[in-house]
C-alpha cells in the first residue's frame, strides 16, 4: 500500500501548514503574553487561574523528573558495581602497538553485533578525537567496532587530521574511515521545494552515516546491516567501557524472542557534563545540573513505561536510521528529530504491513552505564560565557522539533486511511508533542506568568485581590465546612501562589541540588576500580577535576557546598539569561526562518599535555605529537 511518507514532513516546505506549525511557538507566546496582560488589566481572576494551571504542570513535570532522576542514580550505582569486562580483547601479535588488534578479517554479523560508530565533529581538537578514540579502544568488545570519523570538508587540515588518527587507531578496531562531508549538499522536501543544507551535525551525520557503511562493506569489513548497531557520539563523549557490550546483550535478548522488536528499539545512557566540572563557570555548571537532572530523569522514566527521546550520544540498530532517512540536512536538534523521525517511521511502516490501526514499534532502551561529556569552556571567563550563550541559542532551537512533531502529526491524520487511524498512534503522537512543549515553551511561560503575578502581587500591597492575605489551617483541616466554590477558589490561590509562591521553587532546588551531588559523587567521584576490571580505563580517571582527587569526605563536603552554592545564588538569575532569552530567540527564528540559522560551535576544553600525561599515563597516545606541552588547547566543540 503505498502512502504519503509523513515521517518526511520538513517545516521548510513551502505549503501553509508547514509555515503555521514553525510559527506555532511564538504565536502560543504571543497569545499568552496577551492573556496575561488582559488578566492583569481587566480579569485578575484569570491572571490568578492561569498561574496556577501553568505552575501546577510545571512543578509536577520538574519534580516527577527530578525524583526519577534521583532513583535513576541508585540504579546506576548498581550497574556499575556490576559492570565487568565479559570478553577479552584481541591483540596484535608480539611487535605492534599495546592493545592493537590483529589483523581485519570479516564480521560474521549473522551471530553477533557489531558496533558502528560515527564522530561527526568540526574542528575538534585531534587530541580531543585520540583520546575519545582510546576510550572506545578500552570498551568490552571494541575489537568488532567499526568507527567512523565524520569530517567536514569546510574545515581547513580535516582530511589530515582524519587520516593522522585513522593511522594511530587502524589497528585498534575491526575497520576505521574518514568520510568528508561536502559542503555544498541541498535538502529536498516533499512538496518539491529544496534549501542548501544546514552546518552541524545532523548533516554530517546524514552523509557519514551510509558512506561510512559502504566503505566498510567494500572493504569486506562488514557483509550486511541487519545485525550493526549505529552509535552516534559527540567528540567529548567517552562512553563506559561495558555500554556497547550492555547494548549487544539486550540487542541479542530481543533478537532470540523473533518479535522483530529489535529492529525497533533505540538505547539511551543517561550523559552528565561534569569531566570538567570544577574548571567551569557558573553558568556552564547550572546548564549542565538542568540538563543532567532533565535526561536522567527521563532515561530512568523509560523503566517505567514513561517515554523520553534521544539526547545527544545514542544507539540504535544501522537499519532502522538507513530505512528511515533518520537526519535531515537541514536540523539542528539531531538527536530529537532522529527520534522523533524513527517513531513517524515506525507508524507509517505498521499502516503499510498491517489493515488494522496504527501501532508505533519504536521503543528506547535505557542503559544505566552513563556517558561522561564536557561543558562550554573557553580560555577566558568572558569568552566563555559567550560560548555558553551560542550554545544555549542552539539547544533552543530544538523547539523546531516541537513543529516538526506537530507537522508529521497533522500530515499523518489528513493521509492515513480511516482504518488505520488509532488512539495508540495518537497518545504517543501527542505525548512526544507534549514532552517537547516541556522542555522548550512551558518553562518559559510559567517564569513569565510567576514575574508578573510577582509584580502584581507587590503592586498590591503583598496579597492578591479576592484571596485571603493569609494562609489558614482551617483550609486544610476542615474544608467540608466550606462550599465547593471556596473549596476551589482556595486551592486555585494557593497553587497559583498567593500565600507561598516561592516555597516550591526552594523545593525545586533541593531536588535540583540532591540529584546533581548524587551524580557527581556516584559516577564521577567514588571509584570503582577494586569492583570492575575497568580500572584503567579513561572513563574512570575522568573525576569532575576535583581538585583534592577521588572520594573522600572532604572532597564530597566540597562538591556537595559548591552545587548548593550555584543552585541557591545563581540558578535563577542564570536561567533568565541563558534560558528564557534563549527560546525567545529560538521561537522568533524558527517562525521565520525554521532551522536555517548561523550555526556557531560551542568550545570545549582540552587539558593541557602534562594533565593528560597523567590521566592516561598507560595509554598509546602521543601527546607530543598533536598537543602544544607549554599552554592549554581550545577549539571549537562538536557539532
Amino acid at each position: 500500500m503505498t502512502l504519503y511518507e509523513f515521517h518526511k514532513a520538513s517545516i521548510h516546505e513551502r505549503r501553509f501548514a508547514a509555515k503555521l506549525c514553525a510559527a506555532f511557538p511564538l504565536l502560543f507566546l504571543l497569545g499568552y503574553f496577551a492573556l496575561l496582560g488582559y488578566g492583569v488589566t481587566y480579569r485578575p481572576s484569570l491572571l490568578l487561574l492561569v498561574c496556577a494551571v501553568m505552575n501546577t504542570a510545571t512543578w509536577y513535570w520538574l519534580a516527577s523528573t527530578l525524583i526519577l532522576g534521583i532513583v535513576g542514580a541508585m540504579f546506576t550505582k548498581e550497574a556499575l558495581e556490576r559492570a565487568k569486562i565479559r570478553q577479552p580483547r584481541v591483540f596484535a601479535k608480539e611487535g605492534a602497538g599495546q592493545g592493537e588488534l590483529a589483523d581485519s578479517v570479516c564480521i560474521d554479523t549473522v551471530d553477533r553485533v557489531v558496533h558502528m560508530i560515527v564522530l561527526p565533529n568540526y574542528k575538534e581538537d585531534q587530541c580531543m578525537l585520540a583520546e575519545t578514540l582510546e576510550s572506545l579502544a578500552e570498551a568490552d568488545e571494541s575489537h568488532s567496532f567499526c568507527i567512523v570519523l565524520g569530517m567536514e570538508e569546510r574545515e581547513a587540515g580535516s582530511a589530515q587530521k582524519g587520516e593522522w588518527l585513522k593511522q594511530r587507531f587502524k589497528k585498534s578496531f575491526a575497520g576505521i574511515t574518514v568520510v568528508m562531508h561536502p559542503s555544498t549538499l541541498i535538502q529536498t522536501h516533499l512538496d518539491g521545494s529544496s534549501d542548501p543544507e544546514v552546518p552541524g551535525k545532523a548533516s554530517n551525520l546524514k552523509w557519514a552515516v551510509p558512506h561510512g557503511f559502504e566503505d566498510f562493506v567494500r572493504d569486506g569489513v562488514i557483509e550486511s546491516k541487519s545485525s550493526v548497531m549505529l552509535t552516534v557520539a559527540d567528540a567529548d563523549c567517552i562512553f563506559h567501557p561495558g555500554y556497547f557490550a550492555a547494548v549487544s546483550r539486550e540487542f541479542n535478548t530481543l533478537r532470540d524472542n523473533s518479535s522483530k522488536d529489535h529492529m525497533w528499539t533505540m538505547y539511551q545512557a543517561p550523559q552528565l557534563p561534569f569531566r570538567n566540572f570544577f574548571s567551569a563557570v557558573a553558568p556552564c555548571r547550572i546548564w549542565a545540573y538542568v540538563s543532567s537532572a532533565f535526561e536522567f530523569g527521563g532515561v530512568t522514566g523509560l523503566s517505567y513505561g514513561m517515554g523520553h527521546m534521544t539526547f545527544s550520544g545514542y544507539s540504535l540498530p544501522l537499519q532502522l536510521g538507513l530505512d528511515a532517512g533518520a537526519w535531515d540536512g537541514d536540523v539542528i536538534a539531531e538527536d530529537h528529530h532522529n527520534f522523533l523521525k524513527c517513531f513517524f517511521y515506525s507508524a507509517l511502516e505498521s499502516a503499510k504491513l498491517s489493515e488494522t490501526a496504527v501501532v508505533p514499534k519504536l521503543k528506547v532502551h535505557p542503559i544505566y552505564l552513563p556517558v561522561k561529556a564536557t561543558s562550554v569552556q573557553g580560555e577566558e571567563w568572558l569568552s566563555t560565557c559567550l560560548n555558553r550563550w551560542c550554545q544555549a541559542k542552539r539547544h533552543a532551537q530544538g523547539v523546531s522539533e516541537l513543529s516538526y512533531a506537530m507537522l508529521a502529526t497533522w500530515d499523518a491524520m489528513c493521509t492515513l486511511p480511516w482504518t488505520a487511524q488509532s488512539f495508540a498512534f495518537y497518545s504517543q503522537a501527542f505525548a512526544n508533542i507534549a514532552r517537547l512543549f516541556n522542555m522548550h515553551l512551558l518553562t518559559t511561560c510559567q517564569g513569565a506568568s510567576m514575574l508578573v503575578f510577582s509584580l502584581y502581587w507587590i503592586y498590591n500591597g503583598g496579597f492578591f485581590p479576592k484571596c485571603s492575605h493569609h494562609f489558614h489551617l482551617a483550609y486544610l483541616t476542615a474544608p467540608q465546612d466550606l462550599t465547593l466554590k471556596a473549596n476551589v477558589h482556595h486551592l486555585v490561590c494557593g497553587l497559583g501562589g498567593a500565600w507561598m509562591l516561592y516555597v516550591p521553587t526552594i523545593v525545586m532546588t533541593l531536588l535540583v541540588i540532591t540529584a546533581n551531588f548524587l551524580f557527581l559523587r556516584i559516577i564521577f567521584l567514588k571509584s570503582y576500580a577494586s569492583k570492575t576490571a575497568h580500572a584503567e580505563s579513561i572513563w574512570h580517571a575522568q573525576d569532575s577535576g576535583v581538585p583534592r582527587g577521588r572520594a573522600g569526605a572532604a572532597t564530597n563536603l566540597l562538591v556537595f557546598l559548591q552545587v548548593c552554592i550555584d543552585c541557591f545564588l545563581l540558578l535563577t538569575a542564570v536561567m533568565v539569561p541563558y534560558g528564557f532569552f534563549p527560546n525567545v530567540a529560538a521561537y522568533i527564528d524558527c517562525a521565520i526562518h525554521g532551522n536555517r540559522v548561523k550555526y556557531i560551535a560551542a568550545l570545549k576544553p582540552v587539558s593541557s599535555y602534562g594533565t593528560q600525561k597523567q590521566l592516561l599515563a598507560k595509554s598509546r597516545i602521543d601527546y607530543a605529537a598533536c598537543l602544544d606541552e607549554k599552554k592549554p588547547c581550545f577549539e571549537a566543540a562538536s557539532l
